[in-house]
């Protein structure tokens, strides 16, 4: 083997280190990049419960379903989202982050927010609020 010919080795060695190194920052800049622009399907709500008296709920954990729908009246629309969630009520006050409770229907993604126009309907315990907020 010739110095010559040693030298073109060593060289394609150098190179295919650098190509796979290349590819190891590469592969990792687009698999951080895809993480940060995922953003969570997810939407923070709160909300004060009170009887038809204007008393506070009691303090406790409520079943609620949340329903997006495409449309403002009751018993009308499609319902683009349903999620169940045991809800802890303190003080009447409840905070959810919806997207992170059972998913019934739908999906909480731009497809629910495709449209200007959406509403949302609550179901404490069997009982449909209204109107839709």
């Amino acid at each position: 083997m010739s110095s010559t010919d040693f030298a073109k080795g060593i060289q394609i060695m150098k190179n295919v280190k650098i190509l796979r190194v290349t590819s190891i920052v590469l592969i990792t800049f687009i698999l951080w990049a895809t993480m940060l622009s995922a953003a969570p399907n997810q939407m923070n709500f709160q909300g004060r419960l009170t009887n038809d008296s204007g008393n506070l709920l009691a303090d406790g954990v409520y079943t609620m379903e949340f329903r997006i729908f495409d449309s403002a009246a009751m018993h009308t629309g499609n319902a683009v989202f349903i999620e169940l969630q045991d809800v802890s009520v303190t003080d009447g006050i409840y905070n959810v982050i919806l997207g992170t409770g059972l998913l019934v229907g739908g999906g909480l993604d731009a497809v629910v927010f495709a449209e200007d126009d959406r509403w949302l309907e609550i179901v404490i315990n069997g009982e449909t609020l209204s109107p839709r907020q």
